[in-house]
């Protein structure tokens, strides 16, 4: 039987490992060591979607953007209830509402329509978090 390069390869890396006393795992779980962050505790409910919708205006930390949009660590944001945010993500606010200190309209729903009530929700959530 003749071995490809790949092959010489696979054997090369096999051998090195055993070599260094670790054993090759049979199946493809990852293994994850006492203490260390696993995957899902990487997972945080509402960031991939505020990061896909609110970041190009608010910032990727909540830091807001000049002339698009404010900052949601700190400010005026920090008093509103938990539900009154979640208003405003669905509603959107109009340029010229009082409460608007940008004098920039935002969207309903960041812009994306297709938003669930879960995914709001778990934005609020994220926002809150953002600012401690």
């Amino acid at each position: 039987m003749r071995l490809g390069r790949f092959s010489w390869l696979v054997v090369g890396v096999v051998i090195a490992l055993t070599a260094c006393g670790a054993e090759p795992s049979p199946t493809n779980d990852a293994v994850v060591e006492p203490g260390a962050t696993s995957i899902s505790e990487l997972f945080v409910p509402g960031e991939e979607v505020y990061l896909a919708t609110c970041s190009p205006c608010h910032g990727t930390e909540g830091e807001g953007v000049a002339a698009l949009g404010s900052s949601l660590i700190e400010g005026e944001i920090l008093t509103i209830s938990d539900e009154e945010m979640r208003r405003l993500i669905i509603e959107g606010e109009d340029a010229t509402d009082p409460g608007n200190s940008m004098g920039v309209a935002m969207p309903a729903k960041g812009g994306n329509p297709r938003l669930s009530d879960q995914q709001v929700d778990e934005v609020v959530g994220y926002v809150r978090a953002l600012s401690r």
